[in-house]
């Protein structure tokens, strides 16, 4: 993990923390890793001194910890799932007289125009 990757987490998850708080820290964090990059050591050695920055965050915010929760989609209402069903309704009323005209046009192109005939576009006798 490199230092950019190692700031983003950890700010993120200092967000409860108060603005000048979180700052201070990131800032402690960030002089921590220019100490070790003028001393010759790769950015990933020092993430890996500083540790996992979950559990920094943990430590930083103490019983302010909380597990950011994770946000799934979740069912539309049944308002929602009017909604849907009306706007299919209207997509399909809409796209149908297309669809039949431009299947009519390749059915042309492909059979007819080319002289084979099928029997719907065959003449009768």
């Amino acid at each position: 993990m490199n230092k950019k990757q190692f700031l983003s987490i950890l700010e993120t998850r200092l967000a409860p923390l108060h603005p000048e708080e979180r700052r201070e820290l990131i800032g402690d964090v960030e002089a921590h890793f220019d100490f070790g990059l003028q001393n010759g050591r790769s950015e990933e050695e020092i993430a890996r001194e500083l540790g996992d920055p979950f559990e920094v965050a943990r430590e930083a915010l103490g019983d302010r910890f909380t597990d950011m929760p994770v946000y799934l989609p979740s069912n539309p209402s049944i308002i929602g799932r009017i909604f849907i069903l009306i706007g299919l309704f209207f997509y399909r009323a809409y796209r149908r007289p297309f669809a039949g005209r431009f299947l009519e046009l390749r059915h042309r192109v492909r059979c007819c125009e080319r002289g084979r005939h099928c029997k719907p576009c065959t003449p009768a006798n």
